[in-house]
């Protein structure tokens, strides 16, 4: 992440482990994704760890989303997909901020 946020490091950590852990007890972490924050940034901005959100605690199923982008165009397509469905949930879902670059 680029930007600095108004928190302490220690509290910024905490949050990475807990965002984590949450994902890791959906289930929705991807055989080869990290358990390591920083190196999840890249599932998450690829829309396929997000889609999987969507799927496990909403039931919602998500059309033509690709389970293995393989260039920047598909990834940022799956995300396009994806946030409807985050708007849609916005009563239930909880805020991520994740910087993503596509």
């Amino acid at each position: 992440v680029d930007t600095q946020l108004p928190y302490p490091k220690a509290d910024y950590l905490e949050l990475e482990d807990s965002l984590v852990k949450w994902l890791d007890s959906l289930g929705v972490l991807s055989a080869n994704s990290s358990a390591i924050f920083p190196e999840l940034l890249a599932d998450l901005s690829d829309g396929t760890t997000l889609s999987r959100v969507i799927v496990r605690c909403f039931g919602s199923q998500l059309q033509g989303v690709s389970d293995r982008p393989r260039t920047r165009v598909v990834a940022k397509s799956n995300l396009h997909k994806v946030f409807p469905h985050m708007l849609h949930h916005h009563h239930a879902c909880v805020c991520v901020c994740v910087c993503v670059r596509v």
